[in-house]
């Protein structure tokens, strides 16, 4: 994952989640992991690819892929 960058990441999940019909929750996300559990980079369930910060090698992150499927 070096050298990508947080939007990759972000869309990449985003497509998954709607490609299985499901909606990403737009006001949670993912977070790295360090000397806190909850560290400064968060990471969207969506995104745009190529877009955000470049992610920074010897980091963890935590994903909370969190999503909703609509019905009427």
């Amino acid at each position: 994952m070096p050298g990508n960058r947080v939007g990759d990441i972000s869309w990449a999940i985003e497509k998954t989640i709607t490609d299985a019909g499901f909606k990403p929750v737009k006001n949670l996300c993912g977070h790295d992991i360090g000397e806190f559990i909850h560290g400064d980079w968060q990471i969207f369930n969506f995104g745009d690819p190529g877009e955000g910060d470049v992610l920074p090698e010897n980091i963890f992150y935590g994903w909370n892929r969190w999503r909703l499927l609509i019905t009427n």
